[in-house]
């Protein structure tokens, strides 16, 4: 009995030897780098591990921060600390609610024995609003409703209906205002002598000499108010011979002398006169106001009205002058900066300066693809790619293949091209040919010249020939001759090419 005690007593000690040579220099830290934060804000919360070289170390994986939530982890950066190793690992942690937490202590595993890290409190503080920046208005009483939105509407109205009103208003007023010409007041006054049926005579001439004379007076001036008949006749007479737009025929002056004589008798006599006679006389002082009132506005067109005509007109000859002057010195000043060509090709709107000063479209057509820059995209066609302007310009790319594992033969597919302009109507064609090389470097066959089209103008041709084994790629331009846009449209989609030579 007493053998087995001292035999235990050894075996335990041994054992709590060895368990505490295992953990001797084994150690584990957590730390994080602030302990208050707003909602939303990361935490970044660091687990070190110290331990022998060769001791295998697993960390925390996934979400083990409840209820905090793991944002992101970084990788393991490990520390060498001689005799030992030391590993680091960093977490991002978050919560989107205030409060008071803890983060829960976490497990780390060293040779598969757990060890576990502190639970770390950690408070997050919910978003300040600044209250000083704006109003505050003291609670309402328990019961007491809101105050209902103010509508503009009533003000709208209460407006437009004042408004309306004025407006009716000034346009009666307007209307009230509104004077009678002289020339009017004396036909409505003739008019109403008209209807009017008496037998004394008198009364009718008197009134109807009163009007002719108050006409005479309101519109042209003249004191009548106080003259006989023989003095107003004098006046009238005098009238005519100094104005020449109130003269009269002979039958008019006849006509109104004996009106005038009429009414001094019939005023001084008492004479009677039938009713045909009295309506002719009202109709001869009708007619003779008619014609002092067109003599009346003929002066006063040719006082007022034409000088205005004829100030109008100068002033727009001035105006179109001096916008003709500015124009052609705008136009002269464009020119001379720009060139003479280059403005009339502005004014007469050429479309190969237009084509050539917008954006180009640069693609790639074909295998083996052909790349080239053009005013707008080519089109797929039968024979490749083709685009046109005014039929004028064209610009295509045909890509051949065949088996054949021989080279292109440059020469042939020129004079092929050459049949097919006289396909198309091409006359005199006069060609020239040579080596061309591209920007990089890719040689090919360039043959170029000049021809007549079908209505005889003059075009000029480039025909770029490139290619390998068992395939072509060829570009054909034309373009008029001598418009100096249309060249350099073609001058720039050549320095565009670009070919690959290689299937």
């Amino acid at each position: 009995m007493k053998s087995f005690l001292a035999t235990y007593k050894i075996t335990s000690l041994l054992v709590l030897v060895l368990f505490t040579l295992q953990g001797y220099g084994q150690e584990v830290t957590a730390s994080i780098d602030r302990d208050s934060l707003l909602i939303g804000e990361q935490i970044e919360l660091q687990i070190s591990a110290s331990a022998d070289p060769e001791a295998l170390i697993l960390f925390p994986e996934g979400q083990t921060f409840y209820p905090l939530e793991v944002v992101n982890e970084s990788a393991i950066d490990t520390l060498s600390k001689r005799p030992q190793l030391s590993l680091r690992k960093t977490y991002k942690i978050t919560q989107f609610d205030a409060g008071d937490y803890l983060i829960a202590p976490q497990q780390i595993t060293i040779n598969r024995n757990p060890y576990t890290t502190e639970a770390i409190p950690v408070r997050i503080n919910d978003v300040v609003v600044d209250t000083t920046a704006q109003g505050l208005y003291n609670i309402k009483p328990l019961g007491q409703k809101a105050p209902e939105p103010q509508s503009h509407w009533p003000y709208v109205l209460i407006t437009a209906l004042i408004a309306i009103g004025l407006l009716v208003y000034f346009k009666r007023s307007r209307e009230k205002k509104r004077v009678i010409s002289p020339f009017e007041e004396a036909i409505l006054s003739i008019e109403r002598l008209k209807q009017i049926e008496v037998v004394e005579a008198a009364s009718i001439y008197y009134s109807a000499t009163s009007i002719f004379k108050t006409y005479l007076h309101r519109r042209l001036s003249l004191s009548t108010e106080q003259r006989t008949s023989k003095e107003l006749i004098g006046l009238l007479d005098s009238l005519g011979q100094n104005e020449p737009y109130y003269q009269q025929t002979k039958e008019q002056q006849t006509g109104l002398k004996e009106l005038l004589n009429r009414a001094e008798l019939y005023k001084f006599a008492k004479q009677s006169v039938t009713d045909e006679q009295r309506s002719a006389d009202l109709l001869l002082v009708s007619q003779t106001i008619e014609t002092y009132e067109e003599g009346y506005l003929r002066k006063l067109e040719a006082l007022t009205i034409v000088p205005q005509k004829k100030n109008r007109v100068k002033q727009r000859t001035i105006i179109a002058v001096s916008t003709l002057i500015i124009v052609l010195g705008s136009l002269g000043v464009y020119g001379y900066l720009t060139g003479y060509q280059n403005l009339w090709d502005s004014i007469t709107l050429n479309p190969f300066k237009k084509s050539y000063e917008q954006t180009w479209v640069s693609s790639s057509y074909g295998f083996p693809p052909v790349s080239i820059e053009s005013p707008e995209a080519l089109f797929r066609n039968e024979e490749g790619f083709s685009w046109s302007l005014n039929e004028d310009l064209t610009v295509s790319i045909r890509i051949e293949k065949s088996q054949s594992e021989s080279e292109v033969d440059f020469v042939a597919l020129s004079e092929a091209q050459l049949l097919r302009f006289e396909e198309e109507g091409f006359s005199t064609i006069l060609p020239k040919s040579e080596i061309y090389n591209t920007k990089e470097e890719v040689t090919g066959y360039h043959s170029f010249g000049t021809a007549l089209d079908a209505a005889k103008n003059e075009r000029s041709f480039d025909h770029l020939i490139f290619g390998g084994k068992g395939f072509s790629q060829e570009v054909v331009i034309t373009y008029p001759t001598g418009d100096r846009w249309a060249e350099q449209i073609a001058a720039r989609i050549m320095e565009s090419i670009k070919v690959t030579t290689e299937l």
